[in-house]
């Protein structure tokens, strides 16, 4: 009998310890905590580093290559994440994301069309999932895209006659320089 309580004395013990353990955060979750704090305080100021960009290669095509270029990411294995748009001096630029489920590496596919004519060929028959993007696109720049199933307002009320809400005043608009130093750009870049 008395084994017995000094048997559940000492799993009460254990437990008890085993309690406590489990409360102090080991090296590792220590390690993981500060580096979730670094993350945070990192996108909270802004810090960003010349070498992050958010993606691994990045490239301008004309809008006429446009389309070539997304069949070529289509096979060799590459999924449509977004598409998205910059209102910019030098006109509208649309900026495809891609990745890659097997080997992670965004790809960014930008091209640039004329603020008076904005159109450029769908993408949905190659991913159907651009369908959305490209009617937000719509909605909100005014970029046409030829060839899209349902080019319909997605977020507007079928009814709004004023211009394209996220279109800038001419003042606010940055040039392709000022938002790419990197690329280097010649003055009077070929949008066509």
């Amino acid at each position: 009998m008395a084994d017995e309580k000094t048997n559940q004395s000492t799993r009460s013990q254990e437990e008890s310890n085993q309690k406590d353990q489990e409360k102090k955060p080991n090296k590792h979750q220590i390690s993981d905590l500060n580096q979730l704090i670094n993350t945070i305080n990192w996108l909270y100021n802004f810090q960003v580093s010349e070498k992050y960009k958010g993606y691994e290669l990045g490239y301008f095509v004309t809008p006429r290559r446009l389309l070539h270029s997304v069949k070529k990411m289509d096979r060799a294995g590459y999924f449509l994440e977004d598409i998205s748009c910059i209102d910019l001096q030098e006109g509208l630029q649309v900026v495809y994301h891609f990745d890659h489920y097997d080997s992670p590496g965004r790809i960014v596919v930008r091209t640039v069309v004329p603020r008076d004519n904005p159109s450029l060929p769908s993408i949905c028959d190659v991913y159907p999932g651009a369908a959305w993007h490209e009617r937000e696109c719509h909605d909100f720049f005014g970029v046409r895209f030829e060839g899209h199933p349902n080019p319909g307002p997605l977020l507007l009320d079928p009814e709004f006659e004023g211009p394209p809400p996220l279109l800038k005043e001419e003042s606010a608009r940055r040039t392709m320089e000022q938002i790419h130093p990197e690329r280097g750009f010649p003055p009077g870049m070929s949008m066509g």
